[in-house]
């Protein structure tokens, strides 16, 4: 009797840690750099962002803002809530600059970070390299006051965004993105060369006939060119696929 005992109490052991361990949010120890590149308002209003920087350390549990020593700057701190494996995202939610009820959603490789606030504003941000000189991040609460919609003027003497307008229901968790035309193909995915179809075009040489004439002994012969197959040659500017090479045929790319 005692011996079931003692394994149901390992198995309960053995499936709490498994359970904890699943749950471990990634870059355990880590420290990054984003850089604000847009701001999005609650009517889907799109700006330029200010290019300011937060350090971001990663714990096992979570997040926060820091400097470039993984030190606690006092904005708060977001708890992990999982990897969303539809929309490819991972979600942490709690305290930061911009109040309570923040929600930091990177994109599955961690290049791309949302701050979306509880007033339906969402900041762009980008992974990038802090320069020379910046050792912490750029907004940061005030030690004597907070807002709880973005912080004050403060102690670091930041400078803080617009206050957020009256909170909304809470906004899809996708990250915000922007379709951009690809400048070679205009956006249509197909190769640059008029001419090109299917990844080949006609040869110069038999103009298509994949034959030329032979004047001297009266018959028709293979194309002299060595790259025409049937009267039709590569086009070598589209990978040889019919697609564009300058976006590979997707006509564009998300920003």
């Amino acid at each position: 009797m005692m011996n079931k005992y003692l394994l149901f109490a390992f198995l309960v052991s053995s499936l709490a840690s498994f359970a904890t361990a699943q749950t471990r949010a990634p870059n355990d120890g880590q420290v990054a750099y984003y850089r604000q590149t847009a701001l999005v308002s609650s009517d889907g209003k799109r700006s330029t962002g200010d290019n300011s920087g937060q350090f971001i350390t990663f714990t096992h549990a979570g997040c926060y803002d820091s400097n470039k020593e993984r030190h606690d700057v006092g904005n708060g701190f977001l708890k992990y809530n999982g990897l969303d494996t539809e929309k490819r995202i991972h979600i942490y939610y709690g305290d930061s600059y911009w109040g309570s009820g923040s929600n930091y959603y990177f994109s599955e490789d961690f290049a791309r970070l949302n701050i979306r606030t509880s007033g339906g504003i969402t900041y762009v941000y980008e992974r990038t390299y802090a320069t020379a000189g910046v050792t912490t991040s750029s907004l940061i609460k005030s030690k004597t006051s907070d807002t709880g919609g973005g912080g004050t003027i403060g102690t670091w003497g930041v400078t803080p965004p617009p206050p957020p307008p009256p909170p909304l229901p809470p906004p899809n968790t996708a990250l915000e993105k922007k379709w951009y035309d690809c400048s070679c193909c205009k956006g249509t995915g197909n190769c640059r060369i008029q001419q090109c179809s299917g990844g080949t075009q006609q040869c110069g040489v038999c103009n298509g006939s994949g034959q030329r004439y032979n004047t001297y002994t009266k018959l028709y012969e293979r194309c002299s060119n060595t790259l025409c197959r049937g009267g039709r040659i590569n086009c070598a500017s589209c990978n040889r696929t019919g697609r564009c090479n300058c976006c590979n045929g997707k006509r564009g790319s998300y920003m």
